[in-house]
């Protein structure tokens, strides 16, 4: 776009005449309001804190945005169907519509952040290229690139590349060249990636929407990466399995490791995403992983079900094996790694029992007593807000031998039990000695949690007060 294009675009976001104001929007006018033009859609909730904040920052957007675009807001609770269809779980939710057509929204939160965003939507997805000169220097620079190449005869074809360019402008700079001239004597229309890493370019036929996800899923990867917090929901997006190398800084080991598995990566494109991550920047990570062991370099693959399985060190930088592995995911012949932390000395925190994965059969499926077992994680909050309620128990049962009080962090431990079904924070079980254990739904009082444990406690238990 020329300067003074742009200009004009951003002259008019503030001066187009037209009624200001944040709509009220709801389930009836909902279709009406976003089946044409930019549609800028918060979903709130009138307790949420963060909707308060962001209220004025609409207001300034809704007049800076007149007869450019409409601001709606849309109380979730009071339109839960609406909500849920468009997979609202918190607040605010925001979403940005086009022509009634769903664009992800990537800016901020603040009025400025979302007319930029806007006024950037306003602008063409794509340039024209006219000539060889301007298609080789559109060629150049570190960015992915995408041409497409086109006679005019597959309408549909060209819909969907620009539809794509629409949706995700920053994923992609995009090109369009219409003069046959310059189409290699190709008789159809095509798309060429071009891109600064692999094989540099590559190349679309048949292009139908379904073809150029397939395709863009595959190419525009790299075939072995770093991962960060730049890239890592674009690979959790692109829904392959993902295999690890973790690291601990550019020493020998780890580059020896890095080179093994580039060489295999080729062997697995489009079905293994391949990406390397240094533990001295994300440690955590690591650990997250089940890599307590801090012996790297370390090779894991994990599955949509977020399984680990893991390759011994020693075969890291055997090509075969790496390879064999890496075949024997995908053919599904391997057993999943379970994780666990280290299991502490006596099992123990003052009256808690510690349960991590490696004594989970021993002291809870084959527990030698009553056991109540609470599956938690560091950052759910109402597993916090139990903890405490949890330590009250304990003591009060720390007298009973028959009964034991017990926490696992799943976030660092896997369980393989059918009889444990883990579908929220915290789980509360009960596991009376040798049956099977029962699920808690009640309030998380002391008293609530007492009264249960006191109804399904074993025979043995009724001499003892809980």
């Amino acid at each position: 776009m020329s300067p003074i294009c742009a200009l004009l675009c951003t002259a008019a976001l503030f001066v187009t005449p037209c009624t200001a104001g944040v709509i009220d929007g709801d389930s009836e006018k909902f279709p009406g309001l976003i089946s044409s033009g930019i549609t800028f859609v918060e979903f709130y909730a009138p307790w949420c804190t963060h909707c308060k904040t962001l209220a004025p920052e609409l207001d300034k957007a809704a007049d800076r945005l007149q007869g450019v675009a409409n601001i709606v807001k849309v109380d979730a609770t009071q339109n839960e169907a609406l909500a849920k269809s468009y997979g609202v779980e918190g607040f605010p939710t925001l979403l940005l519509f086009q022509d009634g057509k769903v664009v992800p929204y990537k800016g901020g939160r603040t009025a400025i952040d979302i007319v930029n965003f806007i006024q950037k939507l306003l602008e063409p997805s794509f340039i024209t290229l006219t000539t060889k000169k301007e298609v080789a220097n559109f060629q150049k620079g570190k960015k992915l690139k995408l041409i497409l190449y086109t006679h005019g005869n597959n309408l549909s074809g060209k819909e969907a590349f620009l539809s794509y360019a629409n949706a995700n402008r920053d994923a992609f700079s995009y090109a369009v060249v219409s003069d046959t001239t310059l189409f290699e004597n190709r008789s159809s229309d095509f798309i060429e990636m071009h891109k600064p890493f692999d094989n540099k370019k590559s190349t679309l036929e048949d292009v139908t929407e379904d073809s150029l996800t397939e395709w863009l899923r595959l190419e525009s990867f790299r075939l072995f990466d770093e991962i960060g917090p730049t890239n890592y929901n674009a690979y959790m997006k692109r829904g392959l399995p993902m295999a690890w190398l973790f690291i601990e800084g550019l020493q020998k080991e780890s580059k020896e490791a890095m080179e093994f598995v580039r060489r295999v990566s080729s062997d697995f494109k489009g079905k293994l995403s391949f990406v390397y991550l240094d533990v001295n920047k994300f440690a955590a990570l690591a650990e997250q992983f089940g890599l307590h062991d801090r012996a790297y370099p370390a090779f894991i693959i994990v599955n949509a079900q977020q399984e680990t399985f893991r390759l011994p060190r020693a075969e890291i930088t055997a090509g075969s094996q790496l390879r064999s592995f890496c075949s024997d995911f995908l053919e599904g012949k391997l057993s999943k790694t379970m994780k666990s932390q280290p299991r502490p000395e006596g099992d123990r925190d003052g009256d808690l029992t510690i349960v991590v994965g490696s004594s989970f059969p021993e002291l809870v499926e084959n527990a030698p007593n009553d056991i109540l077992i609470v599956f938690t994680a560091p950052w759910c909050t109402h597993c916090k807000a139990l903890h405490p309620v949890l330590l009250e128990i304990a003591a009060d049962c720390r007298e009973n031998p028959h009964i034991s009080i017990a926490t696992l962090d799943v976030s660092k431990n896997d369980v393989d039990s059918e009889k444990f079904l883990i579908s929220r924070l915290p789980g509360i079980y009960f596991q009376p000695k040798g049956s099977k254990p029962v699920s808690y739904e009640g309030e998380r009082t002391k008293q609530s949690i007492l009264d249960f444990i006191a109804r399904h406690k074993t025979e043995v238990n009724e001499r003892d007060e809980v």
